[in-house]
């Protein structure tokens, strides 16, 4: 295996100043050749920029796919594996590799995910104080993923499904891409994620035999949902509804039958 069988992709949304931190990061934290994507959707002047700036790939759309937009690239990838990342976040150096080589290792997962250090008082991973915009953050983070301190406070391995999340490409593009397909997020428009869905399809590609893990193995800093912005609504739907009609059941009970959040 080498470091050019992944490729990242990273939706944004007028985001210049998210993409300021979490690219150089991005950039730093991976390895040379690690293939790096940037889908702008609605893009915008000082976006692009940021992306030239910091010398990565890009993608232009006009119209905004949310989350979804990662699937303008489904049948252009090549590499072995595939990342789906957010502008909010700030990357532990080797982050791809570390978690790259942990899937290889585990035929049983379906994905892994890095363990995330998060920027508020009531979340479940582990819990930063930190400044997302401080300059000084991400050497700060560093230095406290080099030192253990994270994990000391984190567990090793969990089931969750959470971004940044690497998946084997053919399994990504046989289940459609993170959309399917079928865009739930722009039928809605409620800027929620769908990373339930994916994991589900994931999961009955491969007959409900295999996990999905959050593991230790990398960190990143996480801004939680500073990349969320307000659109109107076009419908009173939810996408955990859309979820659960293609489901068959609802994202509770899905996560009760794939044992979420429990240790592997």
């Amino acid at each position: 295996m080498s470091h050019n069988d992944l490729t990242v992709l990273m939706p944004a949304w007028k985001c210049p100043e998210l993409l300021r931190v979490s690219l150089p990061s991005l950039r730093q934290a991976s390895a040379k050749d690690t293939r790096i994507v940037i889908i702008l959707n609605e893009v915008d002047d000082e976006s692009v920029a940021v992306c030239r700036d910091n010398g990565v790939e890009y993608i232009e759309r006009d119209d905004n796919q949310g989350p979804a937009a990662v699937d303008f690239l489904l049948d252009s990838l090549e590499t072995e594996y595939v990342a789906n990342v957010n502008s909010d976040m700030i990357f532990q150096r080797d982050w791809d590799t570390r978690l790259m080589y942990d899937l290889a290792s585990h035929p049983e997962w379906l994905s892994v995910s890095a363990n995330l250090v998060e920027l508020i008082p009531d979340t479940s991973f582990v819990k930063e104080t930190l400044d997302f915009f401080d300059p000084k953050t991400p050497e700060l983070f560093q230095s406290r993923c080099e030192s253990g301190e994270y994990l000391s406070r984190a567990v090793s391995r969990r089931v969750c499904g959470n971004h940044p999340i690497i998946v084997r490409t053919k399994d990504h593009k046989a289940v459609g891409g993170y959309s399917g397909g079928d865009n739930i997020w722009q039928l809605v428009r409620c800027c929620a994620g769908l990373d339930v869905e994916y994991i589900w399809r994931l999961w009955m590609l491969h007959n409900k035999k295999k996990t999905y893990v959050c593991s230790s193995a990398a960190f990143v800093l996480h801004g939680v949902s500073m990349n969320a912005k307000s659109l109107p609504r076009t419908s009173e739907r939810h996408s955990e509804d859309v979820s659960a009609e293609k489901m068959g059941m609802t994202e509770a009970e899905f996560c009760a039958a794939t044992n979420y959040w429990e240790e592997v």
